[in-house]
């Protein structure tokens, strides 16, 4: 890889270009533009991820969701847009035949209906496709990059369960709601 023009001057905005692969399978690249020399932070960057193996990180997901990971791959690209310090950021998720395996107690985990959201998210193809925006001020105190991504994942699980059929409608391209069906 390699990172081209850094300098301190104002406008002057430097060149990234970095690609390679962890472990056997997993190709990932970063590309964009950056200014961290200067006064006013500049960054427009990309990271893309393929074919992360997401069973490694089933201590984690003990911790934290209360599941192993049975099985599944991880996709992700991450767009990130800072200037005059405000972060506009996509992230997009996509789990290919992500499941989880049995209940584990755990403090630390949360509270959610897991599994019924994942079971409602899947395609037919066994994928889930998450994307989750965050916007926000850097000078804000209240304002974590952290905290609004996990808000936003636990709104998603929250209103999935809560409303599936609304769920299933969008999953068919349908802007009816799925919760009645009229019928003579």
């Amino acid at each position: 890889g390699r990172i081209t023009g850094l300098s301190t001057e104002k406008d002057a905005r430097a060149e990234v270009d970095i690609g390679g692969q962890m472990g056997a399978h997993t190709p990932f690249a970063v590309s964009g533009q950056i200014s961290p020399l200067s006064d006013d932070l500049f960054v427009d960057l990309r990271l893309a991820l393929d074919n992360v193996e997401l069973s490694p990180f089933t201590p984690y997901s003990v911790r934290f969701l209360g599941y192993g990971v049975d099985r599944g791959k991880l996709g992700l690209q991450v767009d990130y847009h800072i200037e005059n310090r405000q972060l506009k950021a996509g992230n997009v998720v996509l789990l290919d035949q992500f499941f989880l395996g049995g209940k584990v107690n755990s403090e630390d985990a949360v509270h959610l209906p897991l599994k019924l959201a994942l079971a409602l998210l899947r395609d037919r193809q066994g994928k889930i496709k998450v994307d989750v925006p965050v916007e926000g001020d850097l000078d804000d105190p209240e304002f974590k990059v952290a905290g609004a991504v996990l808000r936003v994942l636990r709104n998603l699980v929250v209103k999935v369960a809560a409303s599936p059929f609304s769920a299933l409608a969008s999953l068919v391209g349908s802007e009816e709601s799925l919760d009645s069906v009229p019928f003579a």
